[in-house]
């Protein structure tokens, strides 16, 4: 793939954060994806607009970073590999656990349906080679609940410490990730009245020497309003539940919970710390105020919502409660749509402990309900990928369904072969899969815009295809800026015209998929692609006829 849109400022961004700890850029998203992309840049000899970045303001961004990738002599292409290799290594994590959160609720052949639906999976093919935050999110909202229902088992302190450390992770990865606190304070609730253990005998002096190692830690995670605000309630808890500690059960559940929550919530916010602060004074002024500030950005983005389009249906904001749903109808193989529906019913067949499936199902639930009814940003089913995970492994649930019958399990790997031929014959596309029952991606652009289907992924191939087909020049219309990339990867290209987008002339055009929704060049539906270049990209050859065709069709007014 070419560098994509977001791709362009997470690069650059990240770099500058590394290389001169400088966090005044793009603050809607959280630093820690940036820089681990930017990581393996601090190896190479770069050129780096210092004339531009001197005299830069936040909004600058834009400039910085078409010098860097484009203008100043940098390979854009090694520093593109380089920077999505830590991302697909998460990508790979994430299978892994996928695997074992399956296995471990409902044997091994769960755990092959679960890690075959993630391996191909189109929306993690697409999506896993980015510098995005949507598959790293994933991978740490979801592995800090694996290894929460695991502390669940056990109570073994380092399988807390593996909760605290993800539950960090995914706040620094996205700020979507702040849905674990109420996702860990109700399951940790839950967790926490199911207990039947006894209590365990607590003295002043422990509780002395525990506070005073955890002190300041606490006190640098609740340094400012909003992470106090978190962290407030799980503190009163724990406190409580010494002051007015007895060997009475209730107070051993109480002092679990506390306990509990503070531990991981403390952790977590300690690593926003130590990713936010500059070190270069002690202590570390609030560095949660900078996170907080960057999610700030976030809630507004989320709140009013940007252009959206679905089934045919621009919206300026707002957006549709049943987006994603329909979305994850639309764009999920049709196979992988039958399996979470036999999960869905093997999950509510099986009969295990509400707190494991409320585990398991709760994580998923919250960020699907916030993301329908709360965010109104619906420009790409990329938004809902931590809910994936989960269906996941619900479909693991279908073996409860088909028992111990060998010809169900045959049939179960049947479907798993032919997902896999679907997915892979549809490579170079995955971004912009679409099932076969709508079309596939050929009709994708009828259904839903943006991430979804055309991202800025497919220009490389289109320079593979003008100079296999010997094309000198070339008309673009693409939402996503294509100018300073088709400059780069010396493209003859130009620009398509208002007077173009009524009535082309003769030769060759590109059009990207996302024209269709825009509406802006009106002969779209009146001429056939000769060729599709990826997903995302139209081949249009325009001839004398189809000239001719298109005036016959104004002068009858039939041409809109």
């Amino acid at each position: 793939n070419s560098i994509t849109s977001d791709e362009k400022t997470h690069i650059t961004v990240g770099y500058i954060n590394l290389r001169f700890n400088d966090y005044q850029f793009n603050i809607e998203h959280p630093p820690f994806v940036k820089q681990i992309a930017a990581l393996p840049l601090l190896f190479l000899k770069l050129h780096f607009p210092f004339d531009i970045y001197r005299v830069s303001v936040p909004d600058d961004i834009v400039k910085i970073q078409n010098a860097f990738l484009y203008k100043i002599g940098n390979d854009l292409d090694f520093m593109l590999f380089l920077s999505r290799i830590p991302n697909i290594l998460i990508a790979a994590l994430l299978g892994l656990f996928i695997y074992l959160y399956s296995k471990r609720l409902n044997g091994i052949f769960a755990g092959f349906i679960s890690l075959a639906l993630f391996v191909f999976s189109p929306l993690f093919l697409g999506h896993s080679s980015l510098v995005t935050m949507d598959t790293t999110i994933s991978c740490f909202y979801f592995v800090a609940i694996y290894y929460l229902m695991r502390y669940f088992e056990t109570e073994k302190i380092g399988l807390l410490i593996g909760v605290a450390a993800f539950t960090g992770l995914s706040f620094i990865s996205k700020f979507s990730g702040l849905l674990l606190v109420p996702v860990l304070y109700i399951l940790i609730f839950m967790r926490g009245f199911y207990q039947v253990k006894e209590p365990e005998k607590s003295t002043l002096k422990n509780w002395i020497r525990n506070l005073i190692i955890f002190l300041p830690f606490l006190i640098f995670s609740v340094s400012y309003k909003k992470s106090f605000r978190l962290i407030m309630p799980a503190l009163a808890v724990y406190i409580f539940s010494y002051i007015f500690y007895n060997k009475r059960m209730l107070f051993s559940k109480i002092s679990f919970i506390g306990k509990t929550l503070l531990i991981v919530l403390v952790v977590a916010f300690t690593l926003i710390i130590l990713d936010y602060t500059d070190y270069s004074w002690f202590p570390f002024h609030s560095a949660t105020k900078a996170y907080f500030k960057g999610f700030s950005y976030f809630e507004g983005h989320a709140q009013y919502g940007q252009d959206s389009y679905l089934l045919g249906v621009n919206s300026k904001s707002g957006g549709w409660w049943y987006y994603f749903p329909l979305a994850i109808f639309l764009k999920e193989p049709f196979i992988t749509l039958v399996f979470f529906l036999l999960g869905i019913a093997g999950l509510c067949i099986k009969r295990e402990k509400i707190l494991t499936k409320a585990v398991l199902v709760l994580p998923a639930f919250v960020y699907l309900f916030i993301a329908m009814f709360i965010n109104k940003l619906n420009i790409g089913i990329r938004h809902i990928l931590p809910v994936y995970p989960f269906l996941f492994v619900t479909a693991g649930y279908s073996v409860s369904i088909i028992r111990n019958s060998k010809a169900m399990k045959y049939l179960l790997s049947l479907l798993i072969v032919i997902l896999a031929v679907d997915v892979l014959t549809s490579y170079p596309a995955h971004l912009s899969y679409f099932n076969r029952l709508v079309g596939g991606f050929k009709n994708g652009y009828k259904y839903l815009g943006d991430s979804n289907i055309a991202w800025g992924q497919d220009w490389k191939r289109l320079k593979e295809y003008i100079e296999k087909n010997g094309i000198n020049k070339i008309t673009i219309d693409a939402a996503f800026s294509c100018d300073k990339v088709c400059d780069y990867y010396h493209i003859p290209y130009s620009i398509v015209t208002n007077e173009e987008a009524l009535m082309p002339v003769k030769g060759y055009y590109a059009v990207e998929t996302t024209a269709f929704p825009a509406k802006r060049i009106k002969w779209l539906n009146k001429i056939k692609p000769v060729e599709w270049v990826g997903g995302s990209l139209l081949i249009y050859k325009i001839t004398e006829g189809d000239i001719n065709l298109l005036q016959g069709l104004r002068k009858t007014r039939s041409f809109s």
